[in-house]
């Protein structure tokens, strides 16, 4: 028995057609020394797909990927276009929970003094700011922080680059 192993299976999908500038900016692309890995091999990948004289297997083993890699590649470019085939797509998952105004009320709150909000320490701690933000959320009309924990508030002010529990405070020396 003889199988031909290039095209053992005839394809089912439509073929991809590209227009000249389409086909040089993938080939640019292919070939970037500076482009995400992922981005040129999938470039290579609709490349080789749109010139039609390999099968898909082939084209995951000269690029060296999974066959499927090929296919959800080629059918997103089908799908959504050659730019969309070369990124990602949002992936499905719990929405946020916290808004972006929320999230920015958050930082405000840090970013104060906890001695100009009626507290006697000098810095905030984790602790200090969640009870701070939990008790007063809800007034200024943020409710999804009433259930904030230490962690997620740590992952803000670590997005943020704040630390509002290691600021130190110095004075100015006096000008002699």
């Amino acid at each position: 028995m003889c199988f031909n192993r290039g095209m053992a299976f005839p394809k089912k999908r439509r073929p991809l057609v590209f227009t000249q500038g389409e086909l040089e900016k993938l080939q640019a692309i292919h070939k970037a020394r500076s482009e995400e890995k992922r981005r040129t091999v999938r470039a290579g990948i609709l490349l080789d797909a749109a010139s039609g004289t390999r099968s898909d297997q082939a084209i995951a083993r000269a690029h060296g990927v999974n066959r499927n890699t090929v296919v959800l590649c080629v059918n997103k470019c089908l799908r959504f276009g050659w730019k969309a085939a070369l990124g990602e797509l949002p992936r499905a998952g719990r929405p946020r929970r916290l808004s972006d105004e929320a999230t920015t009320w958050v930082l405000h709150c840090a970013c104060q003094k906890p001695k100009d909000v009626g507290y006697s320490y000098e810095l905030w701690t984790y602790g200090l700011l969640t009870q701070h933000i939990r008790q007063r959320c809800q007034a200024v009309g943020y409710p999804e922080l009433r259930r904030l924990s230490r962690s997620t508030l740590h992952k803000i002010l670590t997005q943020a680059e704040l630390r509002p529990h290691k600021i130190r405070y110095w004075t100015k020396p006096l000008a002699r």
